[in-house]
């Protein structure tokens, strides 16, 4: 398994947040055929359970910081 970074393109303006953005042809290092979203999926619950023989994949992860955790 080969594991690369894919740093977005900001742009900060004042008041009004930021805007990220990678574009797939130029971002990332294979053609995007589609794109699934998979949310709201109940704590314990196992998804998959299958297995492909040639995949590439881009993981897209949302972490939060939680500045006020001491462990």
């Amino acid at each position: 398994m080969i594991i690369q970074t894919i740093r977005m393109k900001s742009v900060t303006a004042e008041g009004m947040g930021t805007l990220s953005v990678f574009e797939a042809e130029h971002d990332v290092p294979f053609a995007i055929k589609r794109i699934y979203y998979i949310h709201n999926v109940p704590a314990g619950v196992q998804r998959g359970g299958h297995a492909h023989k040639k995949l590439r994949q881009l993981l897209w992860c949302h972490l939060r910081q939680n500045p006020h955790h001491t462990g």
